[in-house]
């Protein structure tokens, strides 16, 4: 028969943490002292109710005044350091004279004209412009379709015919055409590239 391990759950995560754990190892929570808590309030609810015959006083400085909250007013307890970082106050920025606040709040706030400040923008040439304009382009592609069709009706003609009907014996013109439109048009794409 298998022997269950005993359990109890954590207060902090709420995980199922063996009865022997002293700290919880999903949240790194002490249970030991969490414990002790419970056992002493429930100790001094019962003393006030008279169970035990003796009365514990509650002392302010138990374990639920050692954890304070670091939002509170007094900063004091086990975790929370014992100096205060001296506050820093923040200066008050007056209005720069780089810019011109208008009177009217509707207007926008616009910089002032100042001729030797550096505005961190660069100036970005302009791309010189060729007179070749659409020639080059025209020529390349007039060429490439023209020497497409050559090869086509040369390759995948039957019986001297291709199915859009061109005369496939005429194969040779169209890329003897081809050849020169594709080397002068490749001549003038390559001098109106920008030379970098």
């Amino acid at each position: 028969m298998y022997m269950q391990k005993k359990q109890k759950m954590c207060w902090n995560c709420d995980g199922n943490v063996s009865v022997e754990a002293l700290y919880c190892p999903y949240c790194g929570s002490d249970l030991h002292s969490h414990e002790k808590a419970k056992e002493h309030a429930m100790m001094g609810s019962a003393a006030a109710a008279g169970q035990y015959g003796h009365e514990t006083p509650l002392d302010t400085q138990n374990l639920s005044s050692l954890y304070k909250p670091p939002y509170s007013p007094t900063h004091s307890g086990f975790g929370v350091p014992s100096y205060q970082e001296p506050q820093q106050e923040t200066p008050v920025e007056e209005p720069s004279n780089e810019y011109y606040y208008p009177n009217t709040p509707d207007e926008p706030v616009y910089p002032r004209e100042h001729p030797h400040v550096n505005t961190g923008y660069e100036e970005v040439e302009e791309v010189k412009k060729t007179d070749v304009g659409i020639w080059p382009l025209l020529f390349l592609a007039i060429g490439v379709n023209l020497l497409t069709l050559g090869l086509l009706l040369f390759f995948f003609a039957d019986q001297g015919r291709v199915v859009l009907e061109w005369n496939s014996y005429f194969w040779f013109v169209y890329c003897i055409l081809s050849i020169p439109l594709l080397m002068f048009g490749w001549k003038l794409l390559q001098a109106s590239a920008p030379e970098e």
